[in-house]
């Protein structure tokens, strides 16, 4: 028997109608369900993106800090220069506090750090607070 004329498994078959080779006819609907049958689910549409921005309850405004130049760098707020309450990071990558950058994308598309375009989804930090808090905790003992 020829190799051509031998039988063929289902993965071959399949391989063969998706290189564009001749499939016969009577095998064309076992393809096609086993096929249907075989394709992965359809993913679940993906939840719209949350924005933080729009969420205006105050967070974290009564927690004791120390002033500004007692903290690291990275835990100033680059447009309040105070150490940070509750800390946000913006599409730019960048952690600034919620109520400050909320009032400079009202006014700007701009990143205050970068001057580079930006959108205003903002993300929660809570490693940044966290951090800010044990600060504090170590500053005022």
């Amino acid at each position: 028997m020829l190799d051509g004329h031998r039988p063929r498994s289902l993965g071959e078959r399949q391989w063969m109608a998706a290189m564009g080779r001749h499939v016969p006819r009577r095998l064309r609907p076992r393809l096609a369900a086993a096929a249907i049958v075989g394709a992965p689910a359809p993913a679940p549409p993906a939840a719209p993106p949350i924005d933080a921005s729009a969420d205006e309850s105050p967070r974290n405004a009564d927690a004791p800090r120390a002033e500004a130049a007692r903290y690291l760098p990275s835990m100033v707020c680059p447009i309040t220069h105070e150490a940070f309450r509750d800390p946000v990071i913006a599409e730019d990558g960048h952690s600034y506090e919620r109520a400050a950058i909320v009032r400079w994308l009202e006014v700007r598309a701009t990143s205050p750090s970068t001057g580079c375009p930006m959108g205003t989804r903002l993300l929660p930090n809570h490693a940044m607070r966290s951090a800010v808090e044990q600060f504090t905790e170590q500053l005022l003992q």
